[in-house]
């Protein structure tokens, strides 16, 4: 019984250094963030960044960052392996359904099936995505633009 018992408390000592080692990955991905965000001068580079850093988190296969406009948003940075897909200076209307959920809501979006996509929802231009996301970016409760990953 003596062995079973040391051989449990291995077992979770190995679990939680795994979590430990996972949590400080993170961690260096967000400083590291921050340090490029301080150090780059170009907005457009910034944002590339942030979507790169996102990327060794949540990979994804294409990302953008969009800015929200008065009556629209608009696509300032894009980066992933199929996001050639995705055009900067992309617009889409903030007045559709969707679009709205952002505004009003202000919670991410997950669609896991884009064969059955919600109202108003623009599918990307590549085939091969099946998943979509959507995170907005909020300042003082105001939605200022979003971050968009699909695979």
């Amino acid at each position: 019984m003596a062995l079973a018992t040391q051989v449990a408390a291995a077992l979770e000592n190995a679990r939680l250094y795994e979590e430990a080692k996972h949590s400080a990955q993170e961690s260096e991905t967000l400083r590291e963030s921050g340090m490029e965000i301080t150090s780059s001068l170009s907005q457009q580079e910034i944002l590339e960044h942030i979507l790169d850093h996102l990327g060794r988190v949540a990979p994804f296969d294409a990302g953008s960052v969009q800015i929200r406009r008065e009556d629209y948003f608009e696509t300032l940075a894009v980066t992933g392996s199929r996001s050639d897909n995705v055009k900067l200076g992309s617009i889409y209307p903030a007045s559709s359904p969707f679009e709205q959920r952002f505004l009003t809501e202000k919670e991410a979006v997950i669609i896991n099936d884009l064969n059955n996509p919600p109202t108003g929802f623009v599918p990307p231009i590549n085939d091969e995505t099946r998943h979509w996301m959507g995170v907005p970016i909020i300042f003082q409760d105001r939605v200022l633009g979003k971050i968009v990953c699909d695979r």
